[in-house]
């Protein structure tokens, strides 16, 4: 299930941390497998690029760049994100 900010009425801020540097995003979708990221600055990224996704409270979880165009970004979890970390951040979405 992948779930989306649409439904909510401000997205969820977060953290990318990329290449030694933290850039700021909203957090536009998450499922077990990706995420879907607006980076509020352009960051240079690529297809492959080891990142670390940190929403909230919770710790970091390690992904790699699988898209950009232009400010967007979508990350792989490598391994997967728990369906509890999942519904951590889908509680934190609808609270926004």
């Amino acid at each position: 299930m992948v779930y989306q900010a649409e439904a909510c009425l401000a997205p969820l801020k977060a953290q990318l941390f990329m290449a030694g540097e933290q850039c700021s995003a909203n957090l536009l979708e998450i499922s077990p497998e990706t995420a879907l990221l607006q980076l509020h600055v352009g960051s240079a990224s690529w297809f492959g690029m080891f990142v670390a996704l940190s929403v909230g409270d919770l710790p970091s979880c390690p992904a790699h760049v699988r898209a950009t165009e232009g400010n967007m970004v979508r990350i792989e979890f490598k391994p997967r994100l728990h369906h509890s970390v999942v519904a951590a951040v889908e509680q934190a979405l609808v609270e926004a």
